[in-house]
């Protein structure tokens, strides 16, 4: 994907780009900075586990791979959202994959993610083979469900303690596109 520039409604320019492996060590601290800012991360601070070869080892994978997409946000340089999707990896499943999405804390509510999601719905509605895109939501991040709903997505099931944080237990909705 070649860089886009967008303008958000407070007239900041944020280009939308695909990740190359010059992008590891921004995207390692960009996941440290959004694992302390939020709690609806899968992980927490600390635990990406991966060096920096390694992060440069999959952004690499991503750009390989025709059912994998990795985006990134910035403003003025800086990474400030970041989007990963991956298709199955084998014929019955390559048609449908599951994204992840992250912005940083101090650029909430400015129109990124649904840039982000926009990205990634017209990616896989050009793609040859993806036809099902899905993801995982914390069932009380009202935000992130009514954005991923504006877009179309419906949840599908309910997933029972899917998420621990401080011994405490989440549910997860699963939903779903068809795109």
């Amino acid at each position: 994907m070649e860089p886009v520039r967008h303008l958000l409604r407070d007239g900041t320019v944020l280009v939308l780009r695909t990740a190359v492996p010059d992008d590891a060590e921004a995207l390692l601290e960009h996941a440290d900075a959004i694992a302390r800012e939020t709690v609806y991360t899968s992980y927490g601070p600390g635990e990406m586990g991966m060096t920096l070869d390694e992060e440069r080892a999959f952004i690499e994978r991503y750009a390989r791979e025709s059912g994998e997409l990795f985006l990134v946000a910035e403003v003025d340089g800086e990474i400030v959202g970041s989007l990963t999707f991956a298709a199955g990896r084998r014929s019955r499943t390559c048609h449908g994959g599951e994204f992840g999405m992250a912005v940083r804390r101090a650029w909430w509510r400015r129109g990124i993610g649904a840039i982000l999601l926009d990205a990634l719905l017209a990616w896989g509605r050009a793609h040859p083979v993806v036809t099902r895109i899905t993801l995982r939501v914390r069932c009380d991040n009202t935000p992130a469900m009514l954005l991923y709903a504006t877009r179309g997505f419906e949840a599908e099931g309910r997933l029972v303690g899917d998420f621990v944080l401080e011994g405490v237990e989440y549910d997860h909705f699963a939903m779903a596109i068809r795109v």
